[in-house]
This record gives C-alpha cells, structure tokens and sequence, in this order.
C-alpha cells in the first residue's frame, strides 16, 4: 500500500545536515544482508522531531534515518524485517520514485507499508537520498496518525498482511 502525503520537510536544510555529517554515513549490512551501494545514517539530530510531532507519531516506536544510494545504483527487491511502515521524504530536487510490485510510485513524501509489500529502486543517473522513518507500529495505526496529512485516494479496506509466498523477500 501506498499513500502520498501533503506533508514537505525542509529539503534543502535536511540535505545540508546529511552533507555535513557524510562521514558517517555507512552502507547497508546486517547478517542477513549486505550493500555496498546504499548507504544509512541514523544520526539525524534535532531535526525530525518536529516532523514526528507533526505527524502525530512522538509515541510510537520510530527510528528515522536518512537513506541514499549512489549514482546508478538500486535497491533489489524486498521486504523490510519488522513489519515497519515507512514514511519516506524525498530530499533531491527530482520527485523520489519506489517500485511496489513492479510499479513505480513517485513522490515527494509518503507512507509506504514496506513491512509486507515488496518493493525495489531503479537505478538513476543522480544519487537517491531520503529520509525515512521506519515505524514499528501497525499501519492501521500510523494511518490513522497520518490521516489529516494523506493526499491521494487509498483503500481504507486494506488489511497489511505477509503474504506467506513473499516470506523469502524479508530482508534484514
């Protein structure tokens, strides 16, 4: 499922964080998997704290963290552990786009059950960066928070459910 929001974050003041922290960004790796082109800081500062009041969502379990990947680079298919829901904010001045069973969504900030629905990045000629909150929370709940924010026409009927035929796609 996804859903665009009418949310913006100060792009250009949360890139220049990113920038200025660069050095601690580290590509992906867990004992389950391992990428050598995507990269993550979880050191995001003061900055999402406002975000988070924002959009409701100061007592859940988030753990916001900025995400890129490199020129030319993607992201496979897959599943994130933990069932997390996803509100993804795109930092680049081109629209962000994340594929959800093979199609592509575009967007500029949006809630994404990435937990359940398998999902990849294209390759792109420029960097990707994003700052993401992953939200261990169900998605009727952070759907619910996120509610006054949704842009786009949704099924409220969804139900986020692991399909036991795309288990094998969780990765760590």
């Amino acid at each position: 499922m996804f859903c665009s929001l009418r949310y913006r974050v100060d792009k250009r003041s949360l890139r220049t964080y990113a920038e200025k922290n660069s050095s601690l960004f580290r590509h992906h790796k867990t004992a389950g998997s391992e990428n050598r082109n995507w990269f993550k800081l979880f050191e995001v500062g003061d900055s999402v704290a406002q975000i988070l009041e924002d959009l409701r969502l100061t007592d859940l379990d988030v753990r916001p963290r900025y995400s890129k990947n490199l020129a030319r680079t993607g992201l496979g298919t897959h599943i994130d552990h933990d069932r997390i829901v996803g509100i993804n904010f795109n930092l680049m001045d081109e629209p962000a786009t994340i594929h959800l069973r093979g199609k592509p969504f575009e967007y500029e900030s949006a809630v994404i059950d990435v937990g359940t629905t398998p999902h990849s990045v294209v390759p792109l000629q420029t960097e990707r960066l994003v700052l993401k909150l992953a939200i261990r929370a169900p998605w009727a709940t952070v759907i619910d928070r996120v509610s006054p924010w949704i842009e786009s026409v949704y099924d409220k009927t969804y139900v986020s459910a692991l399909k036991d035929n795309e288990q094998h796609l969780v990765k760590l």
